[in-house]
């Protein structure tokens, strides 16, 4: 003879959720609690957003060319008026301090930059070299988008790892280019004597 109460706990037990629905519900509550997090991360960051700029002078007298290293920061070069380079960087924060420090080694600018876009969305740093005219120009960044206007009678050489490179209204009499990924995007005021791009 079977027992009423046990035969009710079965039912009751076969009626409730099944276990995947229950992992389930555990699964889907855990993702919408950390995208409420996540979204509230970018808010607090997109209030929090401040932009500041810097401005360097830098002796180049004495340099047979002007050297930049640049990782992560998005690089801008324009023709120089005077015998320095003038070096100005735009620094975007959010809830995080975005770290940047422009230093020299011999002939070398580094230009060092760091932030947690997942933390503080949009931060970076922005640096634009004026360089003194004539000087040969060399660029190396990692992640970081290259950015030449206007530079005129030089030669110009850049490297990236995977940053896009944007050349507008070029007078060099040479230029060449080597990205592993990214984007390459040239325009001349006057033909190059040599033009390398890879």
């Amino acid at each position: 003879m079977s027992d009423p109460e046990a035969d009710q706990q079965v039912l009751e037990e076969l009626e409730g959720p099944s276990p995947i629905a229950r992992t389930m519900r555990t699964v889907l509550g855990t993702v919408v609690v950390a995208g409420l997090v996540v979204g509230a991360l970018a808010v607090a960051s997109t209030v929090a957003k401040k932009t500041t700029t810097e401005t360097s002078q830098v002796s180049v007298s004495g340099t047979s060319q002007v050297a930049v290293q640049a990782g992560g920061a998005d690089v801008r070069f324009v023709e120089g008026t005077g015998e320095r380079l003038v070096v100005t960087a735009r620094i975007t924060s959010g809830l995080r301090k975005t770290a940047y420090t422009l230093k020299r080694r011999g002939d070398e600018i580094l230009v060092s930059s760091s932030c947690q876009s997942w933390l503080s969305p949009g931060c970076g740093v922005e640096v634009t070299f004026q360089v003194p005219a004539r000087l040969p120009l060399v660029v190396a960044t990692g992640s970081g988008d290259v950015d030449v206007t206007g530079l005129k009678d030089r030669v110009v050489t850049i490297g990236t790892g995977s940053g896009d490179v944007e050349a507008d209204g070029l007078a060099v009499t040479e230029l060449s280019v080597k990205t592993d990924s990214g984007d390459v995007d040239a325009d001349f005021a006057r033909q190059p004597f040599a033009l390398k791009i890879t």
